[in-house]
């Protein structure tokens, strides 16, 4: 067996190799960052739709059983629809994660119109129709 006396490399990374590196993960995060973002902005716009579609049933289904639309604080207190009922929208002007929801503010007998606010102030509309849209006003 030889014996050969070659100078041993020390355990590790050079800096060269930790620069090569870190430019690597530098670019795939560049890459992946405009996709996470918009994914992001879809997941928002796509819940508040949701709960616009979830308010419009509410107030239907109090509309059948009363004959009028009324605040979300009054669905709140209501015996009919309080077992489905999110309390998070007990207030007529409520902030879900991050989305601001304006319902009716009075009783109303032929129309409503519950806004979805976006945080970056993008806003969605549904009334009594169920159409779900975005507010051009």
């Amino acid at each position: 067996m030889l014996n050969r006396n070659f100078p041993s490399r020390p355990q590790g990374l050079t800096l060269l190799e930790l620069m090569i590196m870190l430019a690597i993960v530098g670019v795939l995060i560049f890459i992946a960052l405009p996709t996470l973002s918009q994914n992001e902005e879809e997941a928002t716009i796509s819940f508040a739709k949701q709960q616009l579609q979830y308010l419009h049933n509410l107030e239907q289904q109090y509309f059948a059983i009363n004959n009028k639309y009324v605040p979300f604080s009054v669905l709140a207190e209501d015996e009919q629809v309080r077992s489905n009922f999110d309390l998070r929208f007990k207030s007529d002007v409520s902030i879900v994660e991050g989305i601001k929801f304006t319902g009716p503010l009075e009783e109303q007998k032929n129309f409503y119109v519950i806004f979805a606010e976006l945080p970056d102030g993008t806003k969605y509309k549904v009334d009594q129709t169920g159409e779900i849209r975005p507010d051009d006003s």
